[in-house]
């Protein structure tokens, strides 16, 4: 028999939502200032996908016995730069295997830089690809491995992070199947 929670277990096992900060991501204390301010829990840990994901806690009492982790990642890129750095013929590959590991949950990258969108339109950036090209790479990918980018000024990025995040792990909770064996 199939079984979906309802909004009020929705809501109490989101007393449980927990943020993850991958261990390897730096120069990220805007971020974790933002969730300290806040009061979003989070802890820092390794991920295989993503600089940051999240999870429910568990709750044995709604059938949660362990932590619950989410399916859905979010990847910062600090900046044009970087983003064009990625798919030079050095990075490329592993960019993609990145994209690759996440293709089958919600994935965002999100490029840092109040002007960072305009600068990527206009070519500036260290890399040599041409705006035209570079954005072209780039539709070609989000279109072959299913993700989207966003472009945020630095200080809404945990903001961000934390209500995408939040959105995601709500939609997982409600739409999850359980199998109750009676």
């Amino acid at each position: 028999m199939n079984y979906r929670y309802t909004d009020k277990q929705v809501k109490e096992l989101m007393k449980g939502f927990t943020v993850v900060s991958d261990s390897r991501e730096q120069n990220n204390a805007e971020i974790l200032s933002y969730f300290a301010r806040k009061k979003v829990p989070y802890v820092i840990k390794a991920q295989e996908t993503g600089d940051y994901g999240c999870y429910i806690k568990a709750n044995p009492e709604l059938g949660i016995m362990i932590d619950l982790n989410i399916p859905a990642r979010i990847e910062r890129k600090n900046g044009p730069d970087e983003l064009a750095g990625n798919l030079q013929s050095s990075t490329e590959v592993r960019f993609k295997n990145e994209l690759h590991r996440s293709k089958d949950i919600p994935f965002t990258i999100v490029v840092e830089g109040k002007d960072s969108y305009y600068d990527l339109i206009m070519g500036n950036y260290r890399s040599k690809y041409k705006p035209e090209s570079l954005l072209a790479r780039l539709n070609s990918l989000k279109a072959a491995y299913n993700f989207e980018i966003i472009y945020l000024e630095k200080e809404l990025i945990g903001h961000y992070i934390h209500h995408h995040l939040k959105a995601q792990a709500m939609h997982y909770l409600k739409n999850m199947p359980i199998q109750i064996y009676i």
